[in-house]
């Protein structure tokens, strides 16, 4: 009897399709970008149009190459993984085929592509820089790290030679120099801060800062390690923040006893979440122990809250991310084995129940702004995408979830509360964009003393020279026209506005306790979600 292969000779596996198409060439093909300075042992590809993010595994050998996405562990694999996770997004799908026949599909259209064209994609792809990040590892030899004396950068930052000082950042904070044998030329005096894994002594990366210079060193391990300060003996709480120089701010203003500070130098991974737990179990913690995330208050720090979150949710209410339309992040919520012994669609359908109580006021805000006269049908739309969707798919939760600060912010405060994560996490975004920034604006203001008496004498109702804290500057910015004053007076940037959204949200923001109809949710019709959300939502939809 004939067998598949000699009755169909032309007819690929998916091994041949693997060993025919890199994923790189297939990725650059359809609108990835490699992003080098982001990936100095493995590279990293970005895709602007479906904000999509990979990490590939073995560049130099096309037919073993396999990928990672940072912000979705589910979504990992092999060309064919790449392909199927994609389809309906970035590749074309088919609803009258299987996955495994759209994937069939499109790989031979691909490889039916005319020759010059395959070749234009491959010169897509620069093999020179794949080749050197490959064989430049962290060679912390090749900086001169010196004890912090030149702190010029820290004074600019507004922090306080006390601060640096302190015993939380004592030997985490360096001055280094770097002179490239190749490159001879002159020699600055950067600051850095040296990148540790949980459970090693050495260095596997620094991030180097001045004035107007950020980079990490050449083969940094971005993927695993961080930035933290010294561990204190007992553990309350780890502050999460983007930059070492946040974790400073929120010392200064803070002043938190037992605290750890991490950072991940802006680029959140699944990889230094678990380097960050790890650190936790090294530590001296007790029943109260708490994480606290410090983002900025922008999208991305909306979304590394998020991470973080369904790292802590994971146990009960474990989520993958799912293919997604543009503008939104999809994410479904299924019950784990912490609800041991439950129905899963009833855990489910009460996790959804509970998380659709606490956004009740968020989607009242926007149905308000709807009910307005005079708006167009643009502005409804986009009001209308502004909503947060649910939908219960057999035992998942499956929750749409607009990618704009505003929406990704009040759906984690409302997972928090939804999941009875209150005790283990705790989001505290600054007044501005970051605490470095409330920091410098307070410093500003204690620099200018007509603007701190009168805002002590009409605001604060305190002694004319009196100091502010952080909790002081909240609310004075909050004070009819102040924040309009400070933003002339100091040349606040438009970055800080959805910060300032933010704070009018949570001044206005009331609870609700409306019970949901679960029935609806039973019968898989999408419903549109509740908020515990505080907002002013009529310029929301219009930044994305």
């Amino acid at each position: 009897m004939e067998d598949f292969r000699s009755k169909y000779p032309d007819a690929k596996s998916f091994e041949d399709f693997r060993q025919e198409i890199s994923i790189i060439e297939l990725a650059t093909a359809n609108g990835y970008h490699h992003e080098v300075r982001k990936g100095s042992r493995t590279p990293v590809f970005f895709n602007p149009q479906t904000n999509d993010r990979i990490i590939i595994l073995n560049p130099a050998n096309p037919g073993n190459q396999g990928y990672w996405n940072p912000e979705d562990d589910t979504d990992k694999g092999s060309l064919i993984n790449f392909v199927k996770r994609r389809l309906g997004t970035l590749f074309p799908q088919n609803n009258d085929r299987n996955e495994n026949a759209n994937v069939n599909s499109i790989l031979y259209n691909y490889l039916k592509l005319p020759e010059p064209a395959k070749h234009r994609n491959r010169q897509l792809v620069d093999t020179g820089t794949l080749h050197n990040i490959e064989a430049h590892p962290f060679l912390i030899d090749y900086y001169q790290l010196k004890p912090l004396y030149k702190r010029d950068f820290f004074r600019e930052r507004g922090i306080s030679l006390e601060t640096l000082e302190k015993p939380e950042f004592i030997g985490r904070i360096y001055n280094v120099q770097y002179q490239d044998p190749a490159k001879p030329g002159p020699v600055y005096t950067n600051v850095a801060f040296p990148y540790h894994l949980a459970h090693d002594t050495r260095m596997v990366g620094l991030e180097i800062r001045n004035r107007d210079y950020k980079a990490h060193a050449e083969g940094s391990d971005r993927s695993n390690g961080v930035w933290h300060s010294n561990m204190p003996q007992k553990l309350d709480r780890i502050v999460l923040v983007e930059s070492a120089v946040d974790a400073l701010s929120f010392q200064e203003l803070r002043k938190p006893q037992n605290t750890l500070y991490v950072s991940y130098g802006g680029n959140l991974t699944l990889n230094q979440i678990q380097t960050i737990k790890e650190l936790k179990a090294k530590g001296n913690t007790g029943p109260d122990f708490q994480y606290v995330t410090a983002n900025d208050n922008d999208q991305k720090g909306a979304y590394y809250d998020l991470m973080f979150l369904r790292e802590l949710t994971a146990e009960k209410f474990p989520s993958q991310r799912l293919a997604n339309p543009k503008n939104t992040l999809k994410l479904a919520f299924s019950s784990g084995q912490g609800q041991a012994g439950a129905n899963e669609p009833d855990a489910v359908v009460d996790l959804a129940d509970r998380l659709m109580r606490e956004l009740k006021p968020y989607h009242r805000q926007i149905d308000e702004e709807l009910r307005k006269e005079g708006l167009g049908n643009v502005v409804k739309s986009e009001l209308e995408k502004d909503k947060i969707k649910f939908n219960i798919t057999g035992s998942q939760l499956v929750v749409e979830i607009p990618t704009t600060f505003f929406a990704l912010h009040q759906f984690n405060q409302a997972l928090i509360s939804a999941a009875g994560l209150e005790k283990k996490i705790k989001i505290e975004k600054a007044i501005l964009n970051d605490y470095n920034e409330d920091l410098k604006l307070i410093k500003a203001i204690h620099k200018n003393p007509e603007l701190l008496a009168d805002i002590n004498k009409n605001d604060l109702k305190k002694s004319l020279g009196e100091k502010l804290t952080q909790d002081d500057l909240k609310f004075v910015v909050l004070q009819p026209g102040r924040y309009e004053q400070l933003q002339k007076t100091f040349g606040l940037g438009k970055e800080n506005e959805e910060s300032q959204q933010v704070l009018q949200m949570e001044k206005k923001g009331e609870g609700v306790s409306d019970r949901e109809n679960k029935e609806v949710l039973r019968k898989n019709k999408p419903v549109d979600s509740p908020a515990n959300t505080k907002e002013k939502i009529s310029r929301v939809s219009h930044k994305r």
